[in-house]
């Protein structure tokens, strides 16, 4: 665990941190994952907890079994009684998001999904959904997805805003930190547009990533969706906001 701190992990995210942290530092970090996480793994290192922001989560109790592999997830539907039915539709609908496809009888089938975070939901899955089941209400995601005050607007300011919400806030969130449900997900990490190097582009700049997309990234060409015109409108509003 110290080599992979001190090193970090090829073909990982995980990175060396060597010129980050001293020997001691990184000995103090390794000391605390061991105890909390691997030892005494105590509850405020499980991710699915009210500190976290999932308040009664034992209402999707019904979808346990497949997360965790008691029953296959490509087991005959109309054979499932109607408890595993619904806690079927219920893993298909969210939980898949992050658990992925789980336990499945066809094994050779399994090569297909990839036990990582996935870059978009399966099945439409919306975070912004209101219901029990949503993780809309989880705090470390929703707080960059509040409505925001972008009174006073000219224009050509408010067109940018218009525009940016119904696209470019699935992504970039509408704080415009790229760090709601999406963007958490998506590999690399969109762009944090509160960040210097986006604000120290020019407005010409800013327009041709819009419009060209970036190489090596999730960030899509919108030359084809967006007109000249509105690609200049979300433009100003990033540069004028952010």
């Amino acid at each position: 665990m110290m080599r992979a701190v001190r090193e970090g992990i090829a073909g990982t995210a995980m990175k060396s941190f060597r010129r980050l942290l001293t020997e001691a530092e990184m000995g103090l970090v390794v000391d605390f994952v061991r105890q909390q996480f691997m030892l005494q793994q105590k509850y405020n290192t499980v991710y699915h907890s009210e500190e976290n922001g999932w308040r009664d989560f034992q209402q999707n109790k019904v979808a346990f079994p497949f997360v965790f592999g008691e029953v296959a997830l490509d087991s005959a539907y109309d054979k499932l009684s109607p408890a595993l039915q619904q806690g079927y539709t219920l893993y298909m609908d969210t939980c898949i998001t992050c658990h992925d496809a789980s336990h499945g009888i066809d094994q050779d089938k399994q090569s297909i999904w990839q036990a990582r975070p996935l870059s978009f939901p399966r099945n439409s899955y919306s975070h912004r959904q209101i219901k029990p089941d949503s993780i809309s209400h989880a705090s470390n995601y929703s707080q960059h997805e509040k409505p925001q005050d972008w009174t006073g607007l000219l224009p050509l300011e408010q067109q940018g805003a218009d525009l940016f919400s119904a696209n470019c806030s699935f992504c970039h969130s509408m704080d415009g930190s790229g760090k709601n449900w999406i963007g958490s997900f998506i590999e690399p990490h969109p762009a944090d547009l509160r960040q210097a190097r986006v604000q120290d582009l020019s407005l010409p700049e800013l327009e041709l990533v819009i419009a060209n997309g970036k190489k090596n990234s999730a960030m899509p060409a919108w030359k084809t969706v967006l007109s000249k015109e509105e690609i200049h409108a979300v433009a100003v509003f990033v540069q004028k906001i952010f």
